[in-house]
């Protein structure tokens, strides 16, 4: 028996009624293609921030491969954006999931809207240890129907409270 997509456990019933294209976007494993545009701050602290977190660099049409896979510690999500890589690892606990990057966790909350998925960051840690919001980054993403059954379309945006925009993407992807 194969084991069970986290993701469809944390988004529940609403999981069968979202279009085809939303459920291939967090299915496990999968192999996706895309071109993104992608904003990415480098002034100030905002630019600190992005450079600090490793964000992919700006650019228009940004030729974006995404793998998803299992393994014995998570659900492993590498991204190549142009020539830079951006590995996460995603963890699921009590209704969550966790974005780990190095010794940063961001805690998120998956919902449905209508035909869209949210992805919304509740928290984030360093080394284990919770740290005040004003701190960190904001992460939101929404990801939407594509063309067909094997596309869809994401907006991730990074923000911060008192420096602003850190990083956005958004485009289309499409599972090969």
């Amino acid at each position: 028996m194969a084991p069970e997509n986290p993701y469809q456990t944390l988004i529940g019933a609403a999981w069968e009624g979202l279009p085809a294209g939303l459920r291939l976007s967090h299915q496990v494993p999968l192999r996706a293609i895309g071109n993104l545009n992608v904003f990415r701050a480098t002034r100030g602290l905002a630019g600190i921030m992005s450079r600090l977190l490793l964000l992919p660099p700006a650019g228009e049409n940004v030729r974006v491969s995404l793998v998803i896979e299992q393994t014995d510690h998570g659900i492993q999500w590498n991204r190549t954006f142009g020539k830079e890589k951006v590995d996460t690892r995603h963890t699921f606990q009590r209704g969550f999931f966790f974005e780990h990057m190095g010794p940063f966790a961001l805690q998120f909350r998956l919902e449905v809207l209508q035909d869209s998925i949210l992805i919304q960051q509740l928290g984030i840690t360093a080394f284990g240890l919770p740290l005040p919001r004003w701190i960190g980054p904001r992460v939101t993403g929404k990801v939407t129907p594509g063309l067909d059954e094997a596309r869809w379309h994401i907006d991730v945006q990074i923000r911060h409270d008192w420096f602003g925009d850190v990083c956005r993407y958004h485009g289309i992807m499409r599972a090969e």
